[in-house]
């Protein structure tokens, strides 16, 4: 599937977005996509005077942005995870072989 011109125009862009929404979660270009939708999503939310085709987008972005803060928050979830069980290791067994 290819991801049309994010930052086109009207029907472009909601085409764009909509395949962007339909990329499987391990797909590579997902991660890299989430992190600069939410950042252009950042952007038109702080700007004063919106045009209703960025309104629009806005809203289109906003349930994009909630999917990359809840990715986010699980990563951190498991990576917070993985040090107290590294930690827990550690203390048990004082010295942890770096395969395990």
């Amino acid at each position: 599937m290819q991801i049309r011109w994010i930052l086109g125009k009207g029907n472009v862009q909601k085409q764009a977005i909509a395949e962007f929404a339909a990329l499987s979660q391990d797909n590579p270009l997902r991660s890299n996509a989430l992190k600069l939708l939410t950042n252009l999503r950042a952007n038109l939310q702080s700007s004063q005077n919106l045009d209703e085709e960025e309104k629009e987008l806005l809203m289109e972005l906003s349930p994009l942005y909630v999917q990359w803060k809840e990715d986010a928050l699980q990563q951190g979830e498991q990576r917070g995870m993985q040090l107290m069980l590294e930690s827990l290791l550690q203390v048990k067994f004082e010295k942890i072989d770096e395969h395990i």
